[in-house]
Order: structure tokens, then sequence, then C-alpha cells
């Protein structure tokens, strides 16, 4: 959640960054179709399996262990933060209509990096964003599903870290 999170507050805080790095997310591209009403998950339904669309099935096999812990940090992220706010499972969140943001992602003049794996959920948002941010920068990574930067952390961090050295 924490890219749509950095998207949201740099529409409200354009230039307030020094620097802005959203990954495995971005901006829908309008016409894509407006967020249908959130709906009732039963029980079983509202929490996922740890790798379920976040990671490519052979790096799961191949990363038993990397897995195994990463189930158990998050579901104790997700059990702290559901009892500091509980809310009901839903199948869907309402967000914006996209034709609302994208006019107020188009203002952003931070420096932003959009970090995204190729077989992620997210790419044509994250593309559409760096459509979008004039200036912003937009890295692609092969063979990774959602969570690019526990799969290909070396690779995420010399981007990041290439991309932050530019932003003085």
């Amino acid at each position: 959640m924490g890219g749509a999170t950095v998207v949201r507050w740099a529409c409200r805080h354009p230039s307030a960054a020094r620097a802005l790095v959203v990954s495995g997310s971005g901006v829908a591209r309008s016409g894509s179709g407006v967020p249908r009403p959130a709906e009732p998950l039963d029980a079983a339904e509202a929490f996922l399996p740890p790798s379920a669309g976040t990671f490519t099935e052979d790096w799961v096999r191949a990363h038993p262990r990397e897995i195994e812990r990463y189930a158990r940090l998050r579901s104790t992220g997700t059990r702290l933060e559901a009892q500091r706010h509980p809310r009901t499972a839903t199948a869907s969140r309402p967000s914006r209509d996209p034709a609302e943001v994208e006019p107020l992602a188009a203002k952003i003049t931070s420096p932003l990096l959009a970090i995204v794996g190729r077989l992620d959920a997210a790419l044509a948002s994250a593309e559409h964003l760096h459509e979008l941010v004039p200036g912003s920068r937009l890295q692609v990574l092969e063979g990774n599903a959602h969570n690019e930067y526990y799969q290909s952390a070396d690779e995420f961090n010399r981007g990041l870290a290439d991309f932050l050295a530019g932003c003085t």
C-alpha cells in the first residue's frame, strides 16, 4: 500500500519532497474503469497467501527460506495493523476516479522514480504515472512480480541508489 500512499501524498504536495519512490504502483489510465464498490469477503478469503501475485512461482520454489520469512513478516505486520485499525475485509476498496487523479499527478515536480516488475499487475499504472510526471524515471525489473524490492533486492537497491544520487 506504500506506493499508492506516496502517489496520494505527492498529488497533495507536488513539490514538497526531495525525492519520491513509488514501487509496484502508479495511476490508472482514464477510461480503464472506475473501481467497483467494496464487496465483503468471506473470512477465509480475507488474507492472501504470502506469494499470491507477489512473486514469480519459480522464485518461490527456489527460495523457500525467504518465502517463510516473508510470510512471517507479512502476517505479523497485517495482524498489528488490524489490531490498531480494525476494518471490514473487502474485495476492493473504492478509490478516486483516474480522471480526477491524472491532472493532480501531472503537477508533481518532485523527482520521482517508479519501480515495477515486468510481471506486476501494476505495470500499466506505473508506466502511466511515468508518462504523467514530467522528468520522472521508470525502472522495470524483468522477471519480477509485485515484490520486486524483495525478489530482486540488489537490482532494486542499485536503481534506487542511482536515482537518489541524482537528487541533490
